[in-house]
């Protein structure tokens, strides 16, 4: 499947580097431009038989390295041309379903005015169970030091890594808050000026 020796079944190589905690398995951020390089994204898409991966290619790097990976889950690699036609990026993760089978960002708080993604109507009901399955995976938030309320999906998989031992930070009668370390890739240019 790749040129890359260490990385001869490219799924099963994702799957060794996810990080397990309560929520699930997560790829955390630094992990994506260890495995998605040129080269990687090249052989992957002459292996499927993709038509022209010349132009997905710089796509990948750019804008869609998280679904790269999600089709790559799903051995399905022949979609990525739709995503991009659709321009659905990794910011456009997680994505939601309606009932018509469009897509949507449920990044987005409102869903008025939301925009639709098409492309999912083409596909088949295991696709887009499977890219939904798999795309918890991959859609692991960032932190940055400017922002300090968030909104998450309830499927989203938060980048914290198990304590070993989980002790009460403090209580009272009706919560229990407790800590768990969090993947050092989580966050991006805290402390830096950027």
């Amino acid at each position: 499947m790749s040129s890359d020796p260490r990385i001869k079944n490219l799924p099963g190589y994702i799957e060794e580097q996810f990080v397990t905690n309560n929520d699930g398995n997560f790829l955390p951020h630094d992990k994506l431009n260890d495995i998605v390089s040129r080269e990687e994204v090249m052989s992957n898409l002459k292996d499927a038989k993709v038509s022209n991966p010349e132009d997905l290619v710089d796509f990948v790097l750019k804008d869609a390295k998280q679904l790269f990976l999600i089709l790559v889950m799903m051995e399905n690699l022949s979609l990525l041309g739709g995503l991009q036609q659709d321009e659905i990026k990794d910011a456009s993760l997680p994505i939601g379903f309606d009932k018509e089978c469009y897509g949507y960002s449920l990044e987005e708080l409102e869903p008025l005015g939301k925009p639709r993604f098409s492309i999912f109507k083409d596909w088949s009901r295991n696709e887009r169970r499977l890219f939904d399955t798999y795309q918890w995976n991959f859609a692991i938030p960032m932190f940055n030091g400017s922002q300090f309320r968030f909104h998450f999906h309830r499927s989203r998989i938060l980048p914290f890594l198990n304590s070993e031992a989980k002790k009460p930070v403090s209580s009272g009668f009706f919560w229990r808050s407790v800590t768990d370390r969090d993947s050092p890739s989580a966050y991006s240019s805290i402390g830096s000026g950027q």
